[in-house]
């Protein structure tokens, strides 16, 4: 059965694109994390000691020359593949090909003999031709190169990747390996081994910070009164000034 969608990411202009295979033979999920080999105090928080190594993703695929019809799955975008079209076409099945045995020949006989003399009496209609719906092409489709030639892509230019698996979403996934194989005796099918690696995000956010010059320290104003002028003019006849010292103590015992 045909596994539709399992690999989606998103080009630079934000367009999805979707790659799906024809057959998922094997499928693992390793996730592992490495402890601290130092002792830890009691009480500590044990999540402080432990680092989560990335998860990891195996697929083991194939894909043949001819695609296999998508189950109708909802939110599937399989389409059907480039340079193939439909085509209903009857079976030409005939009795001579089966040649049952024992008493399975002989009820077959009898029937057979039976349903004759039926359809000669016209009392039964003879019996219609088996139908089946075909894939075909007109011109020679590589549909094991191409797919080969979309995982190098999303390889190369390490697209973020969505796989989708038996229902399961496994957000922002990095191509890490594609290794193509193709052995003895096996015309027309390619084995793929997938592996993938999540990436780890963060979000950041811009903080609006004052101006820097503004957070200087300034100097302090320091208010200082002026010097009283010096009275350097005579003194008046008959007017007696107080000297300096007289001032500076006040006129105590002096």
């Amino acid at each position: 059965m045909a596994t539709p969608d399992l690999i989606a990411w998103k080009d630079d202009s934000g367009r999805f694109h979707a790659v799906p295979v024809d057959i998922v033979t094997s499928h693992e999920d390793d996730r592992s994390a490495e402890v601290t080999s130092f002792p830890v105090e009691k009480g500590s928080n044990i999540n402080d000691h432990v680092i989560h190594q990335p998860d990891t993703l195996t697929f083991e695929v194939c894909q043949t020359q001819t695609p296999f019809p998508s189950p109708a799955r909802p939110g599937s975008i399989f389409a059907l593949a480039k340079g193939f079209a439909t085509k209903p076409v009857e079976l030409d099945v005939r009795a001579s090909l089966f040649k049952p045995g024992g008493l399975l020949a002989i009820s077959t006989g009898i029937g057979n003999v039976i349903g004759d003399g039926l359809q000669a009496l016209g009392l039964s209609k003879p019996p219609e031709p088996l139908k089946a719906t075909v894939f075909t092409s007109d011109v020679p489709v590589d549909r094991i190169g191409e797919l080969h030639d979309q995982l190098i892509q999303i390889k190369q230019n390490a697209r973020l990747c969505k796989v989708v698996y038996r229902g399961k979403v496994y957000p922002d996934y990095l191509m890490t390996r594609v290794k193509l194989t193709t052995a003895k005796g096996e015309v027309g099918l390619g084995r793929f081994s997938l592996t993938f690696q999540t990436l780890r995000t963060v979000e950041t956010a811009t903080a609006e910070l004052p101006d820097p010059t503004s957070l200087r320290l300034k100097p302090a104003k320091v208010q200082t009164k002026p010097p009283k002028p010096v009275d350097t003019a005579p003194p008046a006849k008959g007017e007696k000034r107080e000297s300096l010292l007289s001032k500076l103590t006040g006129g105590a015992g002096v």
